[in-house]
């Protein structure tokens, strides 16, 4: 049985949105988040935390890079931002630039936050931890589309299976 995931994140509001996230895909099993200031210190600092790790009985490490942005994910599950942000537009997953949530082209912050905008939120900027306890307090792990989200959640499972 896995006694617990760790899971390293590369910015604050990956881990507010996982805190949600993880206990619905991990059940009881125990889990930690350790977030980093940007992607260069994740990078920068991930060596030393691995010779850590290193010295752990039973220490498994499952590698996954999560490619996209966190809202990938909040546009793979477009249906928790509606439910979070009621006055979202209900066809924005339908239009073709937002179909595949991982291949947004011009960034996916920055294409959120437009919508948002548009649509009367965060008139004066976005506001990243917020914006993901809300979405991920109503986010589905089995419906959401993003491709990259779908590699974490299956990620998950299968070192969760691997300890059964």
């Amino acid at each position: 049985m896995l006694e617990r995931l760790i899971v390293l994140v590369e910015e604050p509001s990956m881990e507010v949105a996982l805190k949600l996230l993880l206990p619905r895909m991990l059940g009881d099993t125990d889990f930690e988040i350790h977030p980093f200031r940007c992607k260069a210190d994740l990078l920068d600092k991930l060596p030393s935390r691995l010779r850590g790790y290193k010295s752990w009985l039973r220490f498994q490490v499952v590698n996954r890079v999560v490619v996209e942005e966190l809202e990938a994910w909040f546009f793979g599950d477009w249906d928790a931002v509606r439910t979070a942000y009621p006055r979202m537009p209900e066809a924005i997953p339908r239009q073709a630039r937002y179909r595949d949530p991982d291949a947004i082209t011009g960034g996916t912050w920055e294409a959120i936050e437009r919508i948002f905008k548009r649509a009367g939120y965060f008139k004066g900027g976005l506001r990243k931890l917020e914006l993901a306890h809300e979405i991920a307090t109503h986010m589905d792990p089995a419906r959401n589309t993003s491709g990259s989200f779908q590699a974490f959640r299956n990620a998950v499972a299968t070192t969760l299976a691997g300890f059964e």
